[in-house]
């Protein structure tokens, strides 16, 4: 039992050490993965189109 409440006191020593962002660099940080997501996802489609393209006239099949 003894270790067990050492254990969580512990733990909240560990928590109180945590420095937590403020909220202007989690708007930030948001913002920046929303864009970059955006990228992603333009870049994968223009891929899939690619290669869709090219399977189609390899294997003259309708995707």
């Amino acid at each position: 039992m003894k270790k067990i409440i050492g254990f969580i006191g512990e733990v909240k020593e560990e928590l109180q050490k945590i420095a937590y962002p403020d909220r202007q660099a989690v708007i930030n940080a948001t913002k920046s993965i929303t864009i970059i997501v955006f990228f992603a996802a333009i870049y994968m489609e223009i891929i899939d189109f690619i290669l869709k393209s090219i399977f189609k006239y390899v294997l003259k099949i309708n995707l």
